[in-house]
C-alpha cells in the first residue's frame, strides 16, 4: 500500500531529472537543477533568504508607521503596489543566483492546470469568504455574543474613498496575493520539498508564512502581544491551507487568486455586529478566539472541497481520463466539467491573442509565454469590479452599524479619554483626621501614579519651646477601593508610587488619602510632669501628584443603537 503523495519523502538528489519522477509533484517539480546533497544545508539557505526579505520588509514597515508620507494610508496604499513584490521578492534572485547558485527564476511559471485555477479561484475565493462570514454569524449567535449582523460597503466609509478602494484592489491581486505565495508556497515550500517531504515542507513554510507578519503587526499595527499570538496561530492555519492549495494544484495562480480575492473581499465587506460590554471590554482574548474558531471552522468546510477540485481536475490519472471523448450519455453537468478539463489539458494552451500588427517572432513569444498571464490579471480584475455592486447590494450605509457596538443596554457611547496631571496642592488636616483627593470619575484607569507629599512643622513658640515632629500617612487606594499603596512619616517628606494595571477589570475612582496621625505638641526642654506643654491639633501640607490616566466616559445616548 502506498503512501499519498503529501507524505511522500523525497527521491534522489533534487534535481529536475529525478523530481520529475517523484509522483507527489504531479509533473510540476520545483524549479532547481543543483543536486541537494544535504537537506540541512538546503535548510540554511532557505533561511538566510528568509531572514534577508524579512530585514528589507521590516525597514519598510517601520517606514510605513514612522515616515512621511508614507504614514499617509491613502499614500501607503499606492506605494504597497510596488513596494511588495519588490522588497519581497527582489531579495530572492541575487540570492537564488549566488548563494543557491542556480540559473533562471527562483520560482515555477507554468500554465498546467491554468484555465482551472483562473476560474476555480475565483469561484473558491468567493465561496471562502461568504463560508467563513456565515460561519462567524453562526458562531456568535451560538455562543450569545452577537446580533444584528451587516455587511459593510467599505467604500462608503469616510476613509475608504473610491480611490483606496481601487488601491487596496491593485495592492492584494498584483503584489499581496501574488508577492506572499510566490514567497511562501513558490519559494520556501518548493525549495524545502525538495529535501524534505512536503508535510514537513508545509509546516516549516506555514510557521515562516506567520512570522513574515510580524513587522506589519508591532510596527505598523502596534497589537498587543496577546492578540499577536492569537494571530499567528491563525497565519499558520491559513498558511498550511494555502500550501495545500499549491501542492494539489501545481500551479501558484490558484493561492495567488484566493489570496488576494480574499484579502480584497477584508477590505470590501466588514462584518461587524453587537457585543454584550463586557465581550468588547476584553476585546483583545475574545476577538482572538473568535478568528481562531472562525478560520478552524470554515476550512474544515472549504477544504474538502478544495480536496475534490484536486481530485477530479487536477489529480494525473483522473485528468487524463477526463480528456478521453465523452460518452453519449452525459449529462449537461459533466459535459461542462469535460469541457474545463480539456481547456486545460490542450486547447487552453492553443488559444492567442491576435497580434498579426507585430513583427512575427515578437508575436510568437509574446503569446507562447505571456498572453496567459495578461488573462489571468484581466479577469480577475473583472471579477474584483463585479464585487463593487455585489458589496452595495449586501452591505450596509447605517453608520450606526459601521462599528462594533454593546448589545446588553443601556446604550451608551464609551469614550475613552487619556490624560496627563502634574498637580500640586495644598492644605491643611487636623490630627486623627484625613483629606481625600479623587482622581478622576467612576471609570478611571489610573495606569502610574507618583506623590511626592512633604510638610514643615510650625515654628515653636515661643522659641525656647521645641516641636515635636508631626506623623503622616499617606495611602492610595485603588479602583477597586482596596489599598494598594501607603506609608508613614515624620521626616516632612513622603515619595509613594504606584503603577495600576490598564484596563476596564481595574475601572473604578483612584483615591489619595493624606491622615495626620500625631501633631507634634510643642514643650520645654525642662517640662516638669508636662504642665508646661501647648498641644498641636492640624498641620499645614504640600502635596505633589504626577499620574497618567485613561478615563472611560459612559454617555447616554438618544438612539437605541450606538457606536462603540
Amino acid at each position: 500500500m502506498s503512501l499519498p503523495p503529501i507524505l511522500d519523502a523525497p527521491v534522489g538528489r533534487g534535481n529536475q531529472e529525478d523530481m520529475l519522477k517523484e509522483r507527489r509533484f504531479n509533473g510540476i517539480p520545483p524549479v532547481g537543477n543543483n543536486p541537494v546533497d544535504n537537506k540541512w544545508k538546503l535548510l540554511l539557505f532557505v533561511l538566510i533568504v528568509f531572514m534577508v526579505k524579512i530585514a528589507f520588509w521590516t525597514a519598510y514597515r517601520w517606514a510605513c508607521g514612522n515616515v512621511y508620507p508614507l504614514t499617509d494610508y491613502e499614500v501607503r496604499t499606492w506605494v504597497s503596489v510596488f513596494a511588495k513584490p519588490i522588497l519581497q521578492l527582489g531579495p530572492v534572485f541575487p540570492l537564488w543566483w549566488f548563494l543557491f547558485k542556480e540559473k533562471g527564476m527562483p520560482f515555477r511559471f507554468t500554465k498546467k492546470n491554468l484555465f482551472t485555477s483562473v476560474v476555480l479561484g475565483c469561484l473558491m475565493a468567493l465561496i471562502f469568504y461568504f463560508v467563513s462570514r456565515g460561519v462567524y454569524v453562526v458562531q456568535m449567535m451560538i455562543r450569545g455574543e452577537g446580533s444584528d449582523f451587516a455587511f459593510i460597503a467599505g467604500w462608503d466609509d469616510s476613509a475608504l474613498t473610491f480611490s483606496v478602494i481601487m488601491a487596496l484592489m491593485f495592492t492584494f491581486m498584483l503584489s499581496t496575493g501574488p508577492a506572499e505565495e510566490l514567497f511562501s508556497r513558490g519559494f520556501l515550500q518548493d525549495q524545502l520539498s525538495r529535501s524534505y517531504s512536503v508535510t514537513t515542507a508545509i509546516l516549516i513554510s506555514s510557521v515562516l508564512f506567520a512570522v513574515g507578519h510580524l513587522p506589519i503587526s508591532i510596527l505598523v499595527y502596534q497589537l498587543s502581544f496577546e492578540t499577536i499570538m492569537w494571530y499567528m496561530v491563525v497565519l499558520v492555519i491559513m498558511g498550511v491551507f494555502f500550501s495545500l492549495m499549491y501542492h494539489w494544484s501545481r500551479n501558484i495562480v490558484f493561492p495567488i487568486i484566493i489570496h488576494g480575492l480574499w484579502d480584497w473581499y477584508l477590505s470590501l465587506m466588514i462584518l461587524k455586529g453587537a457585543y454584550p460590554t463586557e465581550f468588547l471590554l476584553h476585546y483583545h482574548e475574545n476577538f482572538g478566539m473568535t478568528d481562531l474558531i472562525n478560520t478552524v471552522a470554515t476550512l474544515m468546510i472549504i477544504g474538502p472541497m478544495i480536496f475534490l477540485l484536486y481530485k477530479v481536475f487536477w489529480q494525473q490519472p483522473v485528468r487524463e481520463k477526463a480528456c478521453e471523448e465523452a460518452p453519449k450519455n452525459e449529462g449537461p453537468i459533466a459535459g461542462a466539467m469535460r469541457a474545463v478539463r480539456r481547456l486545460d489539458a490542450g486547447r487552453w494552451k492553443e488559444m492567442h491573442f491576435d497580434l498579426s500588427f507585430l513583427p512575427d517572432n515578437l508575436a510568437k513569444n509574446i503569446n507562447k509565454n505571456f498572453w496567459p498571464y495578461v488573462t489571468v490579471i484581466a479577469v480577475t480584475g473583472l471579477f474584483c469590479m463585479a464585487m463593487l455592486p455585489l458589496a452595495e447590494v449586501i452591505g450596509t450605509n447605517d453608520p450606526e452599524k459601521m462599528k462594533d457596538r454593546p448589545s446588553d443596554g443601556p446604550w451608551t457611547q464609551i469614550v475613552e479619554e487619556h490624560d496627563n496631571f502634574h498637580d500640586v496642592f495644598q492644605g491643611a488636616v487636623q490630627e486623627s483626621d484625613y483629606t481625600e483627593y479623587t482622581l478622576g470619575g467612576v471609570n478611571i484607569t489610573a495606569t502610574n501614579i507618583s506623590i511626592s507629599f512633604t510638610w514643615t512643622d510650625e515654628e515653636p513658640t515661643p522659641s525656647h519651646y521645641i516641636n515635636d515632629p508631626d506623623t503622616f500617612e499617606l495611602v492610595i487606594f485603588g479602583p477597586n477601593g482596596n489599598q494598594v499603596a501607603s506609608d508613614t512619616g515624620s521626616g516632612g517628606s513622603i515619595e509613594l508610587s504606584w503603577a495600576g494595571m490598564e484596563g476596564f477589570e481595574n475601572s473604578g475612582t483612584v483615591i489619595i488619602r493624606i491622615k495626620l496621625t500625631n501633631a507634634g505638641d510643642m514643650h520645654p526642654r525642662i517640662n516638669p510632669g508636662g504642665l508646661l506643654t501647648k498641644e498641636d491639633t492640624s498641620n499645614s501640607y504640600e502635596i505633589t501628584i504626577i499620574h497618567d490616566t485613561t478615563t472611560y466616559v459612559e454617555e447616554p445616548l438618544p438612539e437605541p443603537h450606538v457606536v462603540w
